[in-house]
């Protein structure tokens, strides 16, 4: 009951909806609270050659290295099974935008470099820890802005791992922290990748908020169901889970790239 009560607590905080859902089943849930946590070696620039030939399998895979923006739109579903109109903006490595139309307004998620807000329905606005926002809401964005060029960034290959019922080929992503913060240097996100496609299957990674800020949330997202749209190949179902808990459901239909949106759109 403690954390069922916390869930809800955190509700306008992702400016999503949390609640105990039955789209996951008991084994399922089990399963994707088994991933381990992302390891950080506080080490940048370091690139294993194994990992970065999964990386480059993944972006020939994706035909991921001729877009820079993108704009999505599609539908979100939510834990009790409403549908709402949703649009996806990613720019870069780090700026990302998630807006979910609901009947009483929109609901806005804004995440540039180290910087972030959630916005409600009604307006209300909360912060987002530089950490969590320098992560974006998805981490494909940040493969295929940067992948093996940006000499700040390390990938560390962690071998097959049986998760979620898959063996799948675990891919550690390391990038600089908030220097400011003097926390730490570096953070992580696991890739999991189907060894045979090289399409990404899973992003793992521990997050924090504002409302609990000592506390790491496993943030699972599932990419599925991947079509070619245009010049890319993406993943049209997108999933997240907070420790095991289903956040929303994201299914995209139309995406155009390239679109090279001004900075406002990443800001309130």
């Amino acid at each position: 009951m403690r954390f069922r009560k916390l869930f809800i607590q955190l509700a306008p905080i992702f400016a999503l909806q949390l609640a105990w859902s039955s789209l996951l089943t008991p084994e399922l849930l089990s399963q994707e609270q088994s991933f381990p946590a992302p390891p950080v070696g506080g080490i940048l620039g370091v690139k294993d050659a194994s990992a970065m030939t999964e990386v480059a399998g993944f972006l020939e895979a994706s035909s991921a290295t001729g877009w820079h923006d993108l704009e999505g739109s599609g539908t979100l579903t939510f834990p009790a099974g409403d549908e709402h109109s949703a649009t996806l903006w990613l720019s870069g490595a780090q700026e990302s935008r998630l807006d979910v139309v609901m009947d009483s307004g929109t609901r806005s998620s804004r995440l540039a470099t180290t910087s972030g807000r959630f916005r409600d329905e009604k307006g209300n606005q909360t912060p987002v820890f530089p950490d969590t926002a320098s992560r974006g809401i998805f981490a494909f964005s940040r493969i295929w802005a940067e992948g093996a060029s940006t000499s700040q960034i390390s990938f560390h290959d962690q071998g097959m791992l049986s998760v979620t019922g898959q063996s799948l080929h675990r891919i550690t992503m390391e990038y600089p922290y908030v220097q400011a913060s003097g926390f730490r240097p570096t953070v992580a996100t696991d890739l999991y990748f189907n060894p045979t496609t090289h399409l990404l299957v899973f992003s793992v990674e521990d997050v924090r908020f504002m409302q609990v800020p000592y506390r790491l949330f496993r943030r699972v997202t599932e990419y599925s169901n991947y079509q070619t749209i245009g010049a890319i190949t993406f993943p049209a179902s997108i999933r997240q889970t907070l420790d095991g808990q289903v956040q929303w459901k994201l299914q995209i239909t139309q995406i155009t790239t390239n679109t090279n949106p001004p900075d406002s759109t990443f800001s309130f």
